[in-house]
Formats: C-alpha cells, sequence, structure tokens
C-alpha cells in the first residue's frame, strides 16, 4: 500500500499524454504509471493469499468482498491501457475512461462499502441483516453493475465521446447507451434491497450474538452492540494462526481444500 501511494504522486503526467509533451517526459510517466502496476498487482495476491488462507464464510459479506476483488482488479487492468500514449491518444476523454474509473471506484471502494455494511451491522445493532434479501442484493446489483459499465469499454473503443447529451442512431452509439441507462436504472434501484433489509433487521432480524461470523478480532469479544467501554480490562490479542494458520497443525491446514469454504462452526451463530 506504501508502494501505491509513493508511486501514485508521480503517475499524474499520462493524464497529459496527449497534451504535446516533450517525448522525455511522456516516456517517464508512461514507465511511472504502468510501474504503480507492480504494487497493486502484488496487493491483489495479498488479498488472494488472505482468502486461501483463512476460512471463507459463504454469507452476503463475503460475496461482496470477492466481487470487489474481481472488478478493481478487471479495472487495474483496464486502466494499463492509459500509460501506452498511442492507445491513449486514441482513449483520452472517451467512454473507456468512464468505464475504467468506474471499474475501479465503485467495484473498489462502493463493494467492499457493501461487504463491511453486511459484515459489521450485527456488531452495531446486535441483529443479522437477513441474508435471502443480502443475496439478492449482491445477484441483481453486481449483474446490473456489470452490465452497465462493460459496454462503456466497446463504446470507448467505437470513439464515443464524454459529457455529450445525445448520440446519434447511425453513430452506433444509442443502442449501447440505451441499455447502459437500463442497468444502470435497475444497479440503482436494488440499493432498495439493502435500504429495507436494514429497516426491516433493525426491528425484526435474527439476534446476532457477540460473535455471529467466528471472528478472531476484538470487536467480536463483547456484545452487541458493545457496551461503553467496550472492555472492563484492555484484553490481549492472541494470534489463532498459531493453531490453524500456516504454522498449525489442525487438519484444516492438512487439508488445503478446506481453506476454500468452512463453514460455520455449530454453536458460533448462538
Amino acid at each position: 500500500m506504501a508502494g501505491i501511494g509513493v508511486v501514485g504522486f508521480i503517475v499524474w503526467g499520462h493524464h497529459m499524454l496527449t497534451s504535446g509533451m516533450d517525448p522525455f517526459w511522456r516516456a517517464a510517466f508512461m514507465i511511472t504509471t504502468m510501474a504503480v502496476a507492480i504494487p497493486t498487482g502484488a496487493k491483489v495476491f495479498n488479498w488472494l493469499a488472505t482468502i486461501w488462507g483463512g476460512s471463507m464464510v459463504m454469507r452476503t459479506h463475503t460475496l461482496w468482498s470477492l466481487g470487489f476483488l474481481v472488478t478493481f482488479t478487471l479495472g487495474g487492468i483496464s486502466g494499463m491501457f492509459f500509460p501506452v500514449a498511442g492507445l491513449d491518444v486514441h482513449f483520452h476523454d472517451s467512454y473507456f475512461v468512464v468505464a475504467h474509473f468506474h471499474y475501479v471506484f465503485i467495484g473498489g471502494t462502493v463493494f467492499a462499502l457493501f461487504s463491511g455494511v453486511y459484515y459489521w451491522y450485527p456488531k452495531a445493532t446486535g441483529r443479522k441483516l437477513n441474508e435471502t434479501l443480502g443475496l439478492w442484493h449482491f445477484l441483481i446489483g453486481f449483474a446490473s453493475y456489470n452490465a452497465t459499465f462493460w459496454p462503456m469499454h466497446a463504446l470507448g473503443i467505437m470513439g464515443m465521446p464524454r459529457r455529450t447529451h445525445s448520440y446519434t442512431t447511425e453513430s452506433g452509439f444509442a443502442e449501447y447507451n440505451m441499455a447502459v441507462s437500463t442497468f444502470s436504472f435497475i444497479f440503482g434501484l436494488s440499493q432498495l434491497l439493502l435500504v429495507w433489509n436494514i429497516i426491516r433487521s433493525n426491528r425484526h432480524g435474527e439476534p446476532a450474538g457477540k460473535d455471529p461470523w467466528g471472528g478472531w478480532s476484538l470487536e467480536w469479544m463483547t456484545t452487541s452492540p458493545p457496551p461503553t467501554p467496550s472492555f472492563h480490562d484492555i484484553p490481549t490479542q492472541g494470534d489463532m494462526n498459531e493453531l490453524y494458520g500456516h504454522h498449525g497443525t489442525s487438519e484444516k491446514k492438512a487439508n488445503p481444500l478446506k481453506k476454500l469454504a468452512t463453514p460455520l462452526a455449530k454453536g458460533v451463530e448462538e
């Protein structure tokens, strides 16, 4: 993450590759913009290794986290077209940029936010969100999101510019834009499922208990919602990896397939 931050300070010049800058600086900003993919790629593998070394509980928050990982990675891949000056001349200020930005911003930020809402809502309120509503929220939202922004890559390749209020039928853009607009409304309306889930679950949701997900971190060691102060005595955080991690000797370590999806232990939800 520090590497992304440092390189991020010197990639801004790729926005000016079409400005006629000196070839030396054009090459420099091309290299630095491509270089940001190295720590970003390391971060993606960091997330994958965390999933592999952890214990996935297949609930709604997990689905949104996996959706984040997929869409953020796709957004990063599409971003690697822009440092190439010849391609940037074509893609600059086109809908390809819009597609890339929203794959990173919505897929990489909003999806992670949704995951956090489903994960920590029980801790904040003492009740779990409805998993059926959550599943429909994910399926409709994730599908309509991709149906909205994936075609924008094709529109950008076709040369459709940004910030234009209308498009002629002859240009070939109108049909794509109708589909994009339709699915964008579906994506927006799908968020009403989350709103209704939050309102309904606050009164009628299943009691969460203090640790509904079998979590290891300290917030799950106290009641839901937590009291103030959360702990009478400051607790000591242990390392469960000593038992269940790469240095452990448990059955889970011996069988790598169990790392992929481990159900909640009996009684954990109570």
